[in-house]
């Protein structure tokens, strides 16, 4: 039988080295991380266990099993402890319901078509590259498709393509199209009366300083609407939870991953989504314009990290 522990260590050769001799090559490490309490590391590891020590000894394999997936996609060891220590029938599951029970227990998750018609004007903000214009597109055909008439807006006017790749979508959806100086301008959603959600797309802001976006924030509470983060996964871990940890100290709620399809480590952007408690509004799996935003759940995104260990295998 396996088990999942941590322990921690006053450095990681120290960590290797204790561990080895205690557990020798039957160990197997899933995750090294610093540890927040102290100048030392955690280290989450897979051990065997004495036989007789712990009844279901298939339960506690599969939640290794599921624990070992979950500390190769980037997961933090507090998250892979909290799954791995859910219980469940333990017979006739596998990993990937052991991983979405426990992401279930954890993630918050909302509809993107929900908040979209609540807020009715919705900027979607988000470093350079993280997706946003390839959000607003898949966003216009899912509120199309589901009988909204949509505007868009342009306050990305600086960057190369943007804007006819918004004057193509407006062409495909028969959207009015308005091109906006986001520092100079103001939108008025008056101007839109026959349009039931005005999509905006926003430059692309250092996601180190995030002082860049507080006029977009602004313009947001304005016209009452609302924000959505564009993240993309597969960034580095310390960096994405820096960048989660600011943003939500400006009240930022709600968050679209992207380039989900595309990155082994989603647990890297998961983690700080968990730990800075926000709303996941959608998964893009794809840049196809055909597929829709993935409306997110603790079972569709554990079958999401499943995969893509899968193929790293």
């Amino acid at each position: 039988m396996i088990g999942v522990r941590v322990f921690s260590a006053p450095s990681t050769e120290e960590g290797y080295r204790l561990l080895q001799a205690r557990f020798g090559a039957d160990v197997s490490i899933l995750r090294v991380e610093r540890d927040l309490r102290s100048t030392g590391y955690l280290f989450t590891v897979s051990v065997p266990k004495p036989n007789g020590a712990e009844p279901g000894g298939r339960a506690q394999e599969t939640r290794s099993r599921a624990a070992s997936i979950m500390g190769k996609a980037g997961f933090s060891s507090t998250v892979i402890g909290h799954v791995a220590g859910m219980s469940g029938n333990g017979h006739d599951e596998g990993p990937l319901q052991v991983i979405g029970r426990g992401l279930a227990d954890l993630v918050r998750v909302g509809s993107f078509l929900e908040f979209a018609r609540r807020s009715r004007f919705v900027l979607f903000i988000g470093s350079p590259g993280a997706g946003k214009t390839t959000t607003l597109a898949k966003a216009a055909a899912w509120l199309t498709a589901s009988g909204e008439k949509v505007a868009l807006v342009n306050y990305d006017v600086g960057r190369l393509g943007g804007g006819s790749q918004l004057s193509k979508l407006s062409s495909i959806y028969n959207a009015p199209l308005v091109d906006l100086d986001g520092a100079a301008s103001k939108i008025d959603p008056e101007a839109f009366d026959q349009c039931s959600i005005i999509l905006c797309d926003t430059p692309g802001f250092n996601p180190w300083r995030f002082t860049e976006i507080d006029e977009l924030l602004a313009e947001a509470e304005r016209v009452g609407g609302g924000t959505v983060l564009v993240c993309a996964a597969g960034l580095d871990a310390d960096e994405t939870a820096d960048m989660l940890v600011t943003a939500r100290r400006l009240s930022l709620e709600n968050i679209i991953m992207t380039r989900c399809d595309m990155s082994r480590k989603l647990g890297s952007l998961l983690t700080p989504i968990i730990q800075e408690n926000y709303t996941i509004l959608g998964c893009l799996r794809s840049r196809a314009l055909s597929e829709e935003i993935v409306q997110p759940s603790g079972a569709s995104i554990a079958a999401l990290i499943c995969e893509q260990a899968g193929r790293s295998s």
